[in-house]
């Protein structure tokens, strides 16, 4: 399976997934549980097969995972490239989520760093390497389950784009992203294109096919697709920023209503 090919088919899978989970705790453990033999209870699964010390169960059956090779830095249309928002390279080795929709499981995931620290909700943006865990527990939290399910939709988008770019097609990108057109979020385009400009989905690919010397334009845009998803997803979630601005307010978002699955 090829990289674009494996990125449209996580976003396709992710769907499936979710709307297939019931929204009952016992409907979503079995959902996490059907593959498996015996559960395990001292270690939680990772999108990348790597364990940490939390309990989950131990999923078997990977008929549905989407297996992976990291992706070589050198080459890529972004390597070198700096985000200006925090001056971070925007690529790098241990960067790419490469999310299995085989560790998604509605209300039993968790969103930890590269490292397996488990990260509280937050307006923060992903900046690579983060994972998702499967957890034995249901996470009460709406909050927590609400940046998990975020996560699981950004994760292909930012592979995507920024690390499969080369053989990324523009309808397979119209698959990933479609969670954000549902929405409304990244449909419309600038004018033109600068650093300053809020590029829409569409402008994103195309931008990219010109092999650009700046990245600016696609950090916004991931950013900015990722809070939006959050404004959705977060319930009584305060996202004013140390400037006094609120993102969710100021784009009229329905915060908290809920990601509709594409």
């Amino acid at each position: 399976m090829s990289p674009t090919n494996r990125f449209a088919t996580i976003a396709i899978a992710i769907s499936l997934v979710i709307g297939g989970c019931g929204s009952t705790k016992d409907e979503s453990v079995a959902a996490a549980t059907t593959a498996s033999t015996e559960p395990a209870t001292l270690e939680t699964e990772t999108s990348a097969g790597d364990s940490t010390e939390t309990s989950s169960p131990e999923a078997t059956d990977t008929t549905d995972s989407v297996e992976a090779s990291p992706v070589a830095i050198e080459g890529l249309w972004s390597e070198g490239l700096i985000n200006l928002r925090n001056g971070e390279l925007m690529v790098f080795e241990g960067g790419e989520h490469q999310l299995d929709p085989a560790t998604v499981s509605a209300g039993y995931n968790v969103v930890a760093d590269e490292e397996g620290n488990l990260l509280a909700p937050s307006g923060a943006p992903f900046e690579g390497g983060e994972q998702l865990l499967i957890t034995v527990e249901y996470q009460e939290d709406v909050n927590v389950r609400g940046a998990a399910e975020v996560f699981t939709y950004m994760a292909p988008i930012r592979d995507a784009i920024l690390y499969g770019f080369d053989t990324l097609t523009v309808e397979e990108w119209a698959d990933v992203t479609a969670v954000l057109t549902v929405h409304g979020i990244k449909t419309v385009g600038a004018a033109t294109v600068s650093i300053q400009a809020i590029l829409s989905s569409e402008q994103v690919y195309e931008y990219v096919s010109t092999a650009p010397s700046s990245g600016a334009e696609i950090a916004r845009f991931l950013e900015e697709a990722e809070l939006e998803l959050k404004c959705l997803a977060f319930v009584d979630f305060d996202f004013t920023n140390p400037e006094g601005a609120n993102h969710c307010v100021d784009h009229d978002l329905d915060a908290g209503s809920g990601i509709q699955i594409p």
